[in-house]
């Protein structure tokens, strides 16, 4: 990867390492800057990478273009074989549909604390503000289809309804 990425979350098969290369940056030299840690480059298109398990080096990773593709954990992942016969990747995970409405939330959600000692307790109690993430499902890449068209970034997806 080329720029920085929050890459929190990836998935191994028996075959492959999945990698996610998201919306979400992390950028250390913006603290300096006065701006944030991490921010949303709504510039980018989300990709995910499909790296051998056994692979020699980094030219071995093949990038698929996934955009609004932006997850944070993967759920499960496996290898399968089409009709055909060619090789597909199955990755199960959430997806935030709505990247720039879930990051300008995520300073307003707090959490609550609570400290005893002995007879007396201290409260602190804060607001829990935050919508629930609408989220999709599975998607699967088609490893035979991009053979060969390495610049056209093909691949099968097919993704669950919201949930």
């Amino acid at each position: 990867m080329k720029h920085t990425s929050l890459t929190h979350d990836l998935a191994i098969t028996q075959k492959y390492a999945i990698i996610c290369d998201i919306q979400i940056q992390f950028c250390p030299i913006n603290l300096i800057r006065g701006k944030r840690l991490v921010h949303v480059d709504t510039q980018k298109v989300p990709r995910i990478g499909v790296l051998p398990r056994y692979a020699t080096g980094e030219s071995n990773i093949r990038w698929f273009e996934v955009p609004g593709f932006n997850i944070f954990h993967t759920v499960n992942a496996w290898d399968e074989t089409d009709e055909e016969g060619g090789e597909v990747e199955v990755l199960v995970a959430p997806n935030i549909l709505s990247i720039q409405h879930f990051f300008e939330r995520v300073d307003q959600i707090h959490g609550e604390s609570e400290d005893s000692f002995g007879n007396w307790t201290v409260s602190e109690e804060r607001p829990l503000e935050s919508r629930l993430m609408r989220v999709s499902g599975v998607v699967k890449l088609d490893i035979e289809a991009s053979e060969g068209n390495e610049d056209q970034n093909e691949c099968t997806m097919a993704c669950m309804p919201d949930v």
